[in-house]
């Protein structure tokens, strides 16, 4: 557990991988998540989320050029995500 920056409460998990903390939980944990924060380089998360029909999050979508623009910008735009930067 963390704390945002306006005194909010955060739960986060991180996966160290199989040898540490067992088989990977990515699926399980996208089927029970409300919502999904994914960084902006990361195109797949993005869309695995988007259509398991997830709000997703993308972080440092500002940064990006070229192809990853235009894919954040129609995620953005779609309404499917929203950037990150407007909540954290």
């Amino acid at each position: 557990e963390g704390w945002s920056g306006d005194g909010r409460r955060l739960r986060v998990w991180l996966w160290r991988g199989e040898e540490q903390d067992g088989p990977n939980p990515y699926a399980g944990m996208l089927a029970w998540s409300d919502y999904v924060v994914v960084t902006a380089d990361s195109v797949s998360m993005a869309s695995e989320a988007a259509a398991a029909g997830k709000l997703v999050y993308v972080a440092s979508a500002e940064e990006c050029t070229g192809r990853l623009e235009a894919f954040h910008s129609s995620l953005l735009a779609s309404g499917r995500a929203r950037d990150w930067a407007e909540v954290a």
